[in-house]
């Protein structure tokens, strides 16, 4: 790929020859300056027969051969039956990496046109992908959504490329993605386990406002969350109950570790909060009301799903409490306090009351959580500087908001915020090519959606104080919605305005790249570690 600010240094026919003999290595990444390197040695793509075994793509048995067959019967060639598998495989890819349906769909229609397939008809859903090519059959694909933005980034480079490539490779385009799915965290388990905790812990001062005591509360129960959650994703059988199991143990561990610190009640709803921080459907919430107001009725299946979710979540934490409660109240000389119901004394962490040294202090606070944040979703640490320091400004914005003397009801706080997010990962993204989810999604899980919703519908399951007053009702699915839609207004300002700017740095970058995804180019996608539309220097692509 000879850099075209070059090019005009070589004859024409000169920059053709280099341009159909140079094979680009993906798997290396980029050198200084962002340059794909040259292959080094020539990896041919597997042929049709070999990758008939292979499986469509993430959380589906069916597997490429049966796709293949399926239109072979139908009289399709073998070009047009690898160009179904490729969107079929890209949609599971990018369902399962964390790319919303609003943003998917647009890029899978690109592909099969560029592909010169039928009118692709698409319904991505939360656990089912229907796709159809024409008046072709209907797929229905069993699917998860995901959040692994290292993957996701990747994902979405390639899709682009591959739309706007001259007669694609598809078996290449194949083999790239099943590369990037392959592909694992590059944290490792132990330092994602140590992330774990690290978050939690972060959690408490940064987010709900804890103090020390409140983070050793979180650091030792955390370990029996994690162990809960290690355990539903090894045994089949609980992986369904991860959303029940989850908020039982954190009810239990975080009230009984109180007791034995001798810490006030409420102590406990903050180190309970600050555990199922991660577990909130924050992104369920903007992705929902996005894709409702596009007119897209999963967007409603998602919102239904996170307030029934938050539901279930806070009838689990008061069982939790429950059974913390039995062992503390035979100990106690009185009934345990409700840690739901008002302190009299507030539980603070010291904050400052000035707002500029408040302000610094939750910046510090900030740094560590979105570390093991970033470490969590499979950020590299190349991109991580960038990434948090947008993060931090976006979150030392909505802390001003909150705290400041502005009048700003908290929807509109929400939505300045999510703008703001919004259009900082934006301009990532124009910057790095990196998708502005690894902005935007960080942000809604930080400001803890559905946190006041749980603190607040918790106590209508469970009292334990005898004669003590009802708590007054909220209404968590206006209060839900409200958050949702607060969310989209500011994420779908600031995405419209960039659109325009992202759509042509898009194309740009997927033109480049897309040449090494004709048919005279080689790839060699194993370890794919990134995909950037640059050019190669002369003097680089000679030697």
């Amino acid at each position: 790929m000879v850099d075209h600010r070059a090019e005009p240094l070589l004859p024409a026919e000169e920059a053709g020859k280099l341009r159909s003999a140079l094979r680009i290595d993906l798997s290396v990444g980029c050198s200084r300056g962002g340059v794909l390197q040259p292959c080094r040695r020539k990896h041919e793509p597997p042929s049709r027969e070999a990758r008939a075994q292979l499986p469509l793509g993430p959380n589906e048995h069916a597997t490429e051969g049966d796709i293949c067959d399926m239109y072979a019967r139908l009289g399709w060639d073998e070009r047009d039956q690898l160009g179904a598998v490729l969107v079929l495989k890209l949609a599971l890819s990018l369902t399962a990496s964390g790319m919303p349906t609003y943003t998917a769909e647009p890029l899978l229609r690109t592909v099969a046109a560029a592909a010169n397939l039928p009118h692709c008809h698409l319904l991505l859903g939360m656990r089912s992908l229907q796709i159809s090519f024409g008046g072709g059959p209907v797929h229905v694909l069993s699917s998860r959504q995901g959040k692994v933005l290292h993957r996701l980034s990747d994902l979405h480079c390639l899709t682009l490329a591959v739309a706007v490539a001259v007669e694609p490779a598809t078996l290449m385009a194949l083999q790239a993605v099943d590369a990037i799915n392959r592909r694992r965290s590059p944290f490792g388990w132990a330092i994602e386990a140590l992330a774990y905790h690290g978050f939690a812990c972060a959690a408490a001062p940064a987010i709900f406002g804890g103090g020390l005591g409140d983070f050793a509360v979180v650091a030792l129960a955390s370990v029996p969350v994690r162990l809960t959650l290690a355990a539903c994703g090894a045994l089949p059988q609980l992986s369904a109950l991860s959303d029940l199991l989850l908020p039982i143990v954190a009810g239990v561990a975080a009230p009984s570790l109180c007791a034995l610190f001798e810490l006030d009640a409420c102590h406990a709803a903050t180190a309970t909060l600050s555990l199922l921080l991660f577990e909130l459907p924050g992104s369920e919430l903007l992705f929902g009301a996005t894709e409702l107001k596009r007119g897209n009725l999963v967007g409603a299946t998602r919102l239904v799903h996170a307030v029934v979710l938050t539901m279930f979540m806070a009838v689990a934490l008061a069982l939790g409490w429950c059974l913390a409660a039995l062992p503390i109240s035979r100990l106690a000389p009185s009934p345990p306090p409700n840690p739901w119901l008002p302190a009299a004394a507030p539980c603070s962490g010291g904050a400052t009351a000035e707002l500029w040294p408040a302000l610094l202090q939750n910046g510090l606070q900030l740094l560590p959580l979105e570390v093991s944040f970033f470490v969590l979703l499979g950020v590299s640490v190349r991109e991580m500087p960038s990434a948090a320091g947008l993060l931090l400004l976006t979150m030392l914005l909505q802390f001003f908001l909150s705290h400041s003397a502005l009048p700003l009801p908290g929807p509109v706080s929400n939505a300045a915020t999510l703008f703001v997010g919004t259009a900082l990962g934006c301009a990532h993204e124009y910057v790095h090519g990196t998708s502005h989810l690894i902005v935007l999604l960080p942000t809604i899980v930080l400001l803890a959606p559905g946190a006041t919703v749980l603190k607040a519908r918790a106590p209508t399951a469970q009292h334990l104080r005898v004669g003590a007053a009802e708590p007054p009702p909220t209404d968590a699915w206006f209060e839900l919605l409200m958050l949702a839609v607060s969310f989209a207004v500011g994420e779908a300002i600031a995405h419209h305005l960039w659109a325009p700017a992202l759509s042509r740095r898009a194309a740009a970058r997927a033109e480049a790249t897309a040449v090494a995804l004709s048919d005279s180019k080689a790839v060699c996608p194993v370890r794919l570690a990134r995909i950037v539309a640059v050019g190669v220097p002369v003097a680089e692509t000679l030697e």
